[in-house]
């Protein structure tokens, strides 16, 4: 029994590593049951996320429900992935909710673009600690 576990564990990691290497490789965000996993590539949410760690993220179940607070990761206009907190919820012109994200760090200044949410991929849930 306790082999027969252990290889269906090995198995299961084993799948899990070529579904990401592949996503990966296409440009794609792999999401396995509404969860994501990231990685903090930059500095932009130290202290709170440093560099390299990794976060498990979930689908939002409304993206224009979010919170001041919350922590998103979501594709700019330009096509780039981000993780950074929302720090402002405000209504544009016609009534659509847009925020206004920033980067932990202390010398960041709020993101220069509106985040609309459509744009919003995933709301983070925790950080894995390696």
């Amino acid at each position: 029994m306790g082999r027969g576990a252990f290889g269906v564990l090995i198995l299961l990691l084993a799948v899990s590593l070529v579904s990401v290497l592949r996503a990966r490789s296409r440009g794609e965000i792999l999401n396995v049951l509404g969860l994501y996993l990231f990685s903090i590539e930059s500095g932009s949410m130290e202290p709170t996320l440093p560099v390299g760690s990794v976060i498990l993220s979930r689908s939002p179940r409304d993206p224009a429900a979010l919170h001041e607070g919350d922590i998103v990761t979501f594709r700019t206009t330009g096509g780039d992935i981000v993780t950074h907190r929302i720090i402002a919820m405000e209504r544009d012109e016609s009534g659509k909710v847009r925020y206004t994200t920033k980067g932990d760090n202390p010398i960041n200044s709020p993101d220069p673009e509106h985040l609309t949410p459509d744009r919003v991929i995933a709301v983070f849930v925790l950080k894995i600690p390696l």
